[in-house]
Order: C-alpha cells, then structure tokens, then sequence
C-alpha cells in the first residue's frame, strides 16, 4: 500500500472524527472511493481504520503528510458529509484550507 493512500485516508479520517465519531456512513464513503478505485481492498482500509486509532497525530501532522491536498479535502469533505456534515468537521476542513492558503503565502 502507498504511503500517500494512508496518509489520505487518516487525514479523512482525521476531519470526520471531529465531531467526537466516525460512523459507518462515513467510513461506507471512503471505502466506496478508495476499494472502489482499487486504491485499497477492503481489508487494508479496516486496517487503516484500526491503526488510525493507534496513534495520536494532529491534523497538522496528518495534512503535511498528504502530497495531494486539495484532491484528499474533497474526498475528506464528502465522507464527513456523508452522515451531515458537522460544524466541528467543517472547522477541521476549514483549518486544512487555511493551511494551503498560508503555505501558498509562504508562512507555513
């Protein structure tokens, strides 16, 4: 598995937790995307899932790690949204944003 895959899918994960949860509907978004990309089998995703919970990263931490952040925020979007986007989820996606704005600037 490639490490931009993980590093996108804990960042989704990541923002979808913040509303204190991740529910099935969003993790069925994200295997609906990934699997069915065949970016991931089912079972590499449940791990990733698990080893989300393993480590305690920050989204700082987890955005830097992705390389394609644009492309992983709207995945993330659309997972978080998928059980109603939540107003601390939408902060999370908002931070993110802000951060490719301030790198864009160079202050980051």
């Amino acid at each position: 598995m490639v490490g931009e895959i993980q590093a996108q899918i804990h960042l989704a994960l990541a923002i979808c937790a913040h509303d204190g949860f991740i529910s099935d509907t969003e993790v069925a978004s994200l295997r609906g995307y990934y699997c069915g990309a065949g970016k991931v089998t089912e079972e590499e995703l449940e791990t990733l899932v698990d080893d989300f919970f393993e480590h305690d990263f920050t989204l700082e931490q987890l955005f830097a790690a992705v390389e394609d952040k644009e492309f992983t925020l709207g995945i993330a979007a659309e997972a978080a949204s998928a059980d109603g986007l939540d107003i601390r989820e939408n902060f999370a996606l908002e931070r993110c944003r802000q951060f490719i704005a301030e790198n864009s600037r160079g202050e980051v």
